[in-house]
């Protein structure tokens, strides 16, 4: 009787179990329904809302397009308006300015072939512009000794012209020093036994006189006694030179106030000559040249008179 009552209380737990079990599940069943009710409601009106945003947006789309469309037909009419301005108004100006540059480029490309662009770069340095503006002040000078040694020349070849001198002695050591002979009165004329020629080569043979310029001018004080007026005229000369060489030196220290960045070589050098050094210079070296030319003159006049 005890096992059957035990049987049947365990049986009677089974099948408590097994129902708890199922009111278990259905109310996980329900639980999930709701949920899945609930999920679907909020879905729904997800959905809802999407429509309503999609159908803005189109209208948002369709707004655009229809703006864009305008804008871009309102950017082209801009951009080919400016075309049109620019063509009529600064094309010229911009073709101006290239040709401009073009002529500049030129111009650049010129100056690196001659060298000038150098030239400018050197001017920056102290050293470089010193010995140019002293050069400019030589290249001047040296130009107008030029042109007097071309005028000295001249006066020179009047007496060769006639062919009174026989060519072997058309040099001015021979000149000077067969003037001596007649401003002496050692001879009376050119040729001849005791004529000039003769007491010339006598001495030269004799090396009573000196022939050569070069020897001459480093034992000037040799020709002294037996070619004086040579001598004469050299030594003057020398002190003559070196006299305008100091005065020129003058005006090239002065010269340093005056120079600027920019050279303008008229209006440099016309500011130098103007300083007192400068007006020293001038006077100095108009007074040499003009003694050179009496004494070539006189000299010329008086050989034409005894030998013409």
């Amino acid at each position: 009787m005890l096992q059957e009552n035990q049987a049947a209380q365990a049986e009677y737990e089974r099948q408590k179990d097994a129902y708890e079990t199922e009111i278990s599940k259905k109310a996980k069943n329900t639980e999930m329904k709701a949920h899945y009710e609930a999920m679907m409601t909020r879905y729904e009106e997800e959905m809802d809302a999407y429509e309503k945003n999609m159908a803005d947006y189109n209208v948002l789309v369709s707004d655009y397009n229809s703006k864009h469309e305008i804008f871009e037909k309102r950017k082209q009419e801009i951009i080919e308006n400016e075309k049109q301005r620019l063509l009529t108004e600064e094309a010229p100006s911009i073709e101006a300015e290239i040709k401009q540059l073009d002529i500049e480029k030129q111009e650049a490309e010129k100056n690196i072939k001659s060298g000038a662009f150098i030239e400018k770069y050197l001017m920056e340095d102290e050293d470089y512009r010193e010995a140019k503006y002293a050069m400019t002040l030589y290249d001047c000078e040296l130009k107008e000794l030029s042109e007097e040694l071309a005028k000295q020349y001249g006066i020179l070849n009047s007496l060769l012209e006639p062919g009174i001198i026989f060519p072997k002695y058309n040099d001015v050591i021979a000149w000077s020093t067969m003037y001596e002979y007649f401003m002496t009165g050692r001879v009376e004329g050119l040729s001849g036994t005791n004529g000039a020629y003769n007491l010339y080569e006598s001495e030269l043979r004799a090396n009573i006189i000196i022939a050569k310029m070069d020897v001459i001018i480093d034992k000037l004080d040799q020709i002294k006694d037996n070619q004086y007026i040579l001598y004469n005229i050299l030594k003057k000369t020398n002190e003559e030179i070196e006299d305008l060489n100091e005065k020129m030196g003058e005006m090239i220290s002065v010269s340093e106030d005056i120079r600027e960045e920019s050279i303008d070589t008229n209006k440099y050098l016309d500011a130098i000559y103007k300083t007192e050094e400068g007006i020293a210079y001038n006077t100095k070296k108009t007074a040499m040249y003009t003694q050179i030319n009496a004494r070539a003159t006189t000299a010329i006049a008086f050989m034409k008179a005894i030998w013409g």
